[in-house]
């Protein structure tokens, strides 16, 4: 039996009863692990598998999917369910980590990047601005983790000089950024 920690990232319905969770751990990276039963009234992982929970975890090895056989929730960052923007973003984080990650290659600072988003964007009121900033911060700051830490300068100073900018420039940064994840992934 192995234990960590980490972030649930996705939930998928697998068979009649159970689910396929998609966390990311601090000790193992991503990992997509099976919650038997999990559906039923009476199962005990129900109440502690929510999206986007921190969760104390255990698993044993499976065949196709290890298998999670506990889990205890640490935090439920519960300022994320409080806006529907707000969840937005932690889906659209969520998704970042999800597809540009490779599953079980261990990577703190990216847990870390995980954590730290998500506690963010769970404690602080923004403004519509102020979240879109944050998500551009995201994903530089994601890139920067994979060692892809774009070069050019007007996104550094954007960084650097955290104030309020317009739309315009916030519309830069967004596509500038969308460029870099276009570039570096292959993405048509």
């Amino acid at each position: 039996m192995y234990q960590t920690k980490g972030i649930i990232i996705k939930k998928e319905d697998r068979l009649e009863n159970d689910k396929l969770i998609t966390i990311f751990s601090e000790d193992y990276g991503k990992m997509k692990l099976v919650a038997k039963s999990v559906r039923k009234n009476t199962s005990k992982l129900a109440g502690q598998t929510k999206l986007f929970s921190l969760i104390d975890f255990s698993f044993v090895l499976g065949k196709s999917y290890n298998i999670l056989t506990s889990t205890l929730e640490i935090e439920n960052f519960t300022g994320i369910k409080s806006s529907l923007r707000k969840t937005e973003s932690a889906v659209y984080i969520a998704k970042i980590i999800d597809k540009y990650t490779f599953f079980e290659k261990k990577d703190k600072e990216l847990f870390n990047l995980l954590f730290k988003a998500f506690f963010y964007l769970s404690e602080k009121d923004l403004r519509e601005g102020e979240l879109d900033y944050f998500l551009s911060y995201f994903e530089y700051s994601f890139l920067a983790v994979l060692g892809y830490r774009p070069k050019e300068d007007s996104l550094k100073y954007f960084f650097d000089h955290k104030g309020t900018f317009s739309r315009k420039e916030l519309s830069y940064i967004r596509l500038t950024l969308k460029r870099y994840f276009k570039n570096i992934f292959n993405e048509v």
